[in-house]
């Protein structure tokens, strides 16, 4: 088969924190579509975060909208703004990120093609996972060189028809509001998701000694 044939997928997908649940239920196989699912190979493998890290990662979000909601009445009692305070005790605390239709969060997907992974680079025997093993310890490299501690969980799916790999970023950043520092989310902040042709190039270039070929970008959502 030509080697063109050969490319690596890269997908962006949008995610609010309220999908995460559901991401999780996936991931552990206990809902969504299971129809894809065979039963009789290994399930996902984590490569990044704890077990826990769904739990951990709502948390510190909830951490951030109850700071920051402390910080403004802070702020408004200093400035003995009594009606606005009232105002905004009955709001309550505001998400800690621009509203969009997409989400604060991301979802990276890395794969390729089927029969890539099937044949070993210097023969035709299949089912080795040599490149299974190959690609995921460049995927892990690429997402924590570009992304840090904000990959907050990656994980490795073994069980559908092609191998590939999930991770989910929570894109931390700090803005000064109310005469302090807050958290917020703010995807934008990471060049490789406010630049697509900047994740495209990326990519490429780190994976270029496993698949010398060029590659797909199927970003779904904009920055």
């Amino acid at each position: 088969m030509a080697a063109s044939e050969y490319p690596v997928v890269l997908r962006f997908e949008g995610m609010n924190p309220d999908q995460i649940g559901r991401y999780e239920v996936h991931r552990l196989r206990k809902g969504g579509d299971l129809g894809h699912i065979d039963p009789n190979k290994p399930k996902p493998r984590r490569l990044i975060g704890s077990e826990t890290w769904a739990q951990e990662a709502l948390a510190e979000i909830n951490l951030m909208k109850t700071q920051n909601f402390a910080y403004e009445l802070a702020d408004l009692d200093r400035r003995n703004r009594r009606k606005d305070i009232a105002k905004r005790v009955v709001e309550g605390p505001r998400d800690p990120w621009r509203a969009s239709k997409h989400g604060p969060l991301r979802e990276v997907i890395l794969t390729a093609n089927k029969e890539w992974f099937e044949k070993t680079a210097s023969s035709d025997v299949l089912f080795d996972t040599q490149r299974e093993d190959d690609f995921e310890r460049t995927a892990v490299e690429w997402l924590r060189e570009n992304f840090g501690d904000d990959v907050i969980h990656a994980r490795a799916d073994l069980d559908e028809q092609t191998y590939h790999i999930h991770a989910v970023i929570m894109p931390r950043a700090t803005v000064e509001r109310y005469g302090k520092t807050c958290a917020i989310l703010q995807p934008s902040a990471h060049p490789l998701i406010q630049n697509y042709e900047d994740a495209q190039d990326s990519v490429g270039a780190k994976f270029a000694s496993l698949v010398s070929t060029p590659f797909e970008f199927s970003p779904i959502v904009p920055k």
